[in-house]
């Protein structure tokens, strides 16, 4: 009898899983069937991309049958002793993504089982999570096996991977006693091998050391060597402000127009403010626009501004405000509540000027603050009455050499305070004088 209720259900259940790693779209489909072959003879990074295309058409409930399968290949090739798949698995489950819920729990117990097996990248990640978790005393031991093994597999293969993950846990002091001249010596030789992942490293501690020269020939050779836009970047702007170089301007701004060429926003953001300093702003705006869109903070903040002048390109009050309310909210500028207080300001719209003019004050912009002093006199504004807060205001924009904070100081000190004084101490004294003399009529 009870067969006869499940039998149906287990002939259902099959359809209905083959049903969820299907979709209704045929051309995606027809697009993923050389993905889906591959995967379903068990290859997992194709079972990945199967979800991940799913994933990118939002069609979640195909996407999370076909992570699911992925997550279960790649757990068969880990419980048969597969290194890499207990690596890809633990890293699965400690990043995540709209398909895979993160585990922590269960990625810690993968890179484990990855680094008892001897597995150095493993170790290495199962170091790194758990000086997150504060637990040192396990991350030491983690980083000791992990630069074991990248020693091991360095000398004994000679492998320039193991090499360089050796040299920076040295120089870095992990797993091992901190030694920046053995490990910058090891980087060296790697960057002589055209190692690029080492002459990257060496750039960033040269310039966390404040080794200029070193750091400059390392930019030089990896915008050479690697053809490295951003470090074309680099290289413009060492010679055009002589960091570890001769302050070269012709070199400089052909590496410039190398890195511009390229798209780096950084360089296009410096070529528009070169062309807006020399009045060229309709040459300035196209690029303070196209750093903006790749998410330069200060190309914004120059686009939306002269959006609201009109410099450059048609004023455009909309477009202008929005660029510098991103700005304001994504980049959190101190500039953009600024030029925002301005042009309310401008508009005659007061109290949504000081709103702005408060923020900017707050995130520490010295032009904003004598304002602020301001709104703490005035009983109308939104800020609290406050001749405390005013001096404090004014104080801090003073010493930082605003001068309308240190005339508006100068008048509280001279003017203010003694008036304050009479009010408080003055009015009661000659209220009381006047009672006295009205009584004795």
């Amino acid at each position: 009898m009870v067969m006869r209720y499940l039998l149906p259900l287990l002939l259902v259940f099959p359809a209905l899983a083959a049903d969820a790693l299907r979709s209704d779209n045929a051309e995606l489909e027809q697009r993923l069937e050389p993905l889906k072959q591959a995967a379903e003879a068990g290859d997992p990074a194709q079972t990945r991309q199967v979800y991940l295309h799913y994933g990118f058409a939002g069609m979640q409930e195909q996407a999370e049958a076909w992570a699911a399968k992925f997550l279960d290949q790649l757990r068969e090739r880990a419980e048969a002793g597969d290194l890499r798949a207990m690596n890809t698995l633990g890293r699965a489950y400690l990043l995540g993504d709209a398909c895979i819920v993160a585990d922590p729990a269960q990625a810690l117990l993968w890179y484990t089982r990855a680094a008892d097996a001897g597995d150095a990248d493993s170790a290495y990640m199962l170091g790194d999570i758990l000086e997150k978790q504060q637990q040192s005393a396990q991350a030491k031991q983690a980083y000791a096996r992990a630069y074991g093994l990248y020693r091991r597999e360095a000398e004994r293969d000679n492998k320039p991977e193991a090499r360089f993950r050796a040299a920076y846990m040295q120089l870095m002091g992990q797993g091992v006693p901190a030694d920046p001249a053995a490990a910058t010596a090891e980087l060296e030789r790697l960057a002589g091998e055209h190692y690029l992942p080492a002459l990257y490293q060496l750039f960033r501690h040269y310039t966390g050391a404040g080794n200029e020269p070193a750091a400059f020939a390392c930019a030089r050779r990896l915008a050479d060597e690697g053809q490295d836009a951003k470090m074309a970047y680099v290289v413009a702007d060492a010679y055009l402000k002589g960091k570890g170089v001769a302050a070269n301007p012709e070199e400089g701004e052909r590496w410039l127009a190398r890195a511009v060429e390229a798209g780096i926003p950084a360089a296009q953001y410096h070529r528009a403010w070169e062309l807006e300093q020399a009045g060229k702003d309709a040459e300035a705006y196209p690029l303070y626009s196209a750093a903006a869109a790749q998410g330069h903070a200060d190309a914004t903040l120059r686009a939306g501004k002269m959006l609201l002048e009109g410099r450059g390109t048609d004023r455009d009050d909309s477009a202008g405000l929005a660029y510098l309310q991103r700005a304001c909210d994504a980049y959190r500028s101190p500039i953009a509540p600024y030029e925002l207080g301005l042009y309310y300001d401008g508009v005659g719209e007061r109290r949504l000027a000081d709103s702005w003019y408060s923020i900017a004050s707050d995130r520490g912009l010295v032009e904003a603050m004598p304002r602020r002093g301001l709104l703490h006199l005035d009983p109308f504004s939104e800020q609290a009455w406050s001749p405390t807060e005013t001096y404090r205001w004014w104080k801090i924009a003073a010493d930082a050499g605003d001068a309308t904070a240190r005339l508006y100081l100068r008048l509280y000190l001279w003017v203010f305070t003694p008036l304050l004084l009479l009010l408080v101490f003055g009015m009661p004294i000659l209220l009381v004088h006047w009672l006295k003399r009205r009584a004795e009529r």
